[in-house]
């Protein structure tokens, strides 16, 4: 369903990307900016308490996390999936 909803899109301020998440991203865009704007203070003391409790409670899990990802990035490398091209068949990667 994505592919098509990009592929119909060539023309105008959606050309070539999902319009609902083009919308919704630049609306919470918006939305924080001019929460940010507005009232600074409290929006740096939300921001603060926030990046507090996610250093505090959620590092284990931002840890975990990143050794799987790692994990399964060389896995991939070795694997016989490290050898998939990515791109368009008759393109030459950049490092060759």
């Amino acid at each position: 369903m994505g592919n098509e909803i990009s592929r119909n899109n060539k023309k105008g301020i959606f050309a070539g990307v999902n319009p609902v998440m083009a919308t919704g991203s630049s609306f919470l865009i918006i939305l924080f900016v001019i929460y940010t704007t507005l009232a600074p203070e409290h929006a740096s003391g939300v921001y603060s308490a926030s990046k507090n409790y996610i250093a505090t409670n959620l590092a284990w899990y931002y840890v975990g996390l990143m050794s799987i990802f790692l994990f399964i990035s060389i896995y991939l490398v070795f694997s016989r999936y490290g050898s998939i091209k990515l791109g368009k068949p008759d393109v030459i990667g950049a490092t060759k």
